[in-house]
C-alpha cells in the first residue's frame, strides 16, 4: 500500500474522507470506502457554487478477468477524430 492511500485510509471517519486541496479552487471530493475491503462505495463531488454529484458504486467484484474487447473503442459512424498535438 502506498504511503497516500495509508494516510487517506487513516483520515477516514466513519469510512469517509474528506479532500479539499486550495488547488481545487474550492471542490470538494468525499470518498466513501468499504472499512472492511477498502472497496470504493461512494463518490461525492461538490463544486464553487455548491452543486454536488454523487455516484454510489455497487455489486463491486475483485480481481475479476476483463477481455480486450472489452475496452475496445469504435468510433461512431460521422464523428470526427482528433489527434492531439505532439508534445514538445
Amino acid at each position: 500500500m502506498h504511503r497516500q492511500q495509508r494516510r487517506l485510509i487513516s483520515a477516514c471517519r466513519n469510512g469517509v474522507a474528506k479532500i479539499l486541496d486550495a488547488k481545487t479552487g474550492g471542490y470538494k471530493i468525499e470518498v466513501g470506502l468499504d472499512p472492511k475491503s477498502y472497496n470504493l462505495m461512494t463518490l461525492t463531488l461538490t463544486d464553487q457554487l455548491g452543486d454536488v454529484t454523487r455516484i454510489d458504486f455497487s455489486d463491486i467484484h475483485d480481481n475479476v478477468e476483463l477481455s480486450d474487447s472489452t475496452f475496445a473503442f469504435k468510433t461512431p459512424a460521422g464523428a470526427d477524430v482528433v489527434t492531439a498535438p505532439a508534445s514538445p
